[in-house]
């Protein structure tokens, strides 16, 4: 199995064991280099399958599988494209393309929005996102992350995973918080600076309630003090990975209806409508009074967030593979795919 991803990549370091191929500066020579790996295959009888893993990696891998489809080319490669967003692509022709004979996405809300705007119904495959193995394990005690932060073990914590983009609801989030009835509640912000929104904060009544961390290497030391996570996001997200990570932990959820989210908190979470204010403070406002409700939430989304384990994810683009090379090829030849990771 090969990744090829661009010079300046660092994804490389993330695992080294793995066969990373640098791509030249030059684009133009890109899909030679591909083609290397496509023809050394093909000399031993084992058929290739490119998999695009990027929006523009997806134009690639469209075109130059569509190419090697062409009467005469010498290539045996297929393509399987992928989409993790959910809204609208603004070119649809990787989708179109017959080089590209499966498109993976990472939730059934992104699938069915594809099939409804392109057509393309008999080509989506659904496959969720995974947890990387030990992502869910805390690095240190709760007593020690608490210190940090000056919480008290009788807080009832809040708390949400995210980045300063306006699509991820951080506002949203403050204004529920501040209607929560509640002297002993808290909000952790893990991923926002504080000087961006404590002007909010004051202005909300909430300031002294709100605890910023900027930076979590380990993002699983300030879930473990969650009470309740919050997902807000209005926009584009398919299969939130903070969320699987705050589920996996043993985390009560409550999530905005965008994209997948409902599918991933379905018979274990609460969903509540997007940029919903007085519905997300009510949902938390019940997490908050009711301890055994919350308790039993949580127990319900980490059972749930066996489902997206790395082997069921590795299962699941495996039989993927072998559909669209064919049933008569054998699964040792599977395992020797080729993958497009570039972001070009």
């Amino acid at each position: 199995m090969v990744f090829f991803v661009q010079q300046t990549a660092e994804i490389p370091s993330v695992d080294p064991s793995i066969d990373w191929r640098r791509l030249p500066e030059d684009k133009k020579l890109w899909r030679s280099e591909v083609e290397k790996e496509v023809i050394s295959a093909n000399a031993k009888g084992i058929p290739c399958i490119v998999q695009a893993f990027h929006n523009k990696a997806n134009k690639l891998v469209a075109l130059w599988t569509g190419l090697w489809a062409m009467p005469g080319s010498i290539y045996k490669a297929y393509g399987v494209g992928y989409r993790g967003v959910t809204y609208r692509p603004r070119n649809p022709l990787p989708y179109w393309s017959w080089g590209i004979r499966k498109v993976i996405v990472n939730s059934a809300a992104c699938g069915k929005l594809l099939s409804r705007q392109y057509g393309i119904s008999s080509k989506i495959e659904l496959v969720y996102n995974s947890l990387p193995e030990g992502r869910n394990i805390p690095h240190r005690s709760p007593e020690d992350v608490r210190r940090e932060l000056g919480l008290s073990a009788n807080s009832v914590v809040y708390g949400t995973v995210t980045s300063r983009k306006a699509d991820k609801g951080n506002d949203v989030l403050l204004k529920s918080f501040s209607k929560i009835q509640s002297p002993d509640k808290k909000l952790l912000l893990v991923g926002l600076k504080e000087r961006d929104w404590l002007p909010m904060c004051r202005e909300l009544g909430i300031a002294d309630q709100v605890h910023f961390v900027s930076y979590a290497e380990h993002v699983a030391d300030y879930l473990q003090l969650m009470d309740c996570f919050v997902f807000a996001g209005r926009k584009g997200d398919s299969t939130p990975n903070a969320l699987l990570e705050a589920m996996s932990v043993g985390v009560a959820c409550v999530g905005t209806s965008i994209g997948g989210v409902p599918e991933v908190l379905a018979n274990c979470g609460t969903v509540v409508p997007i940029n919903g204010v007085n519905e997300m403070a009510e949902a938390m406002q019940h997490l908050h009074d009711d301890p055994v409700l919350r308790k039993s939430m949580a127990t319900a989304c980490l059972e749930k967030s066996y489902d997206f384990t790395e082997e069921n994810r590795a299962e699941r683009i495996e039989r993927i593979y072998y559909e669209v090379a064919g049933s008569r090829v054998s699964p040792a030849y599977i395992r020797a795919c080729e993958f497009d990771r570039s972001r070009a």
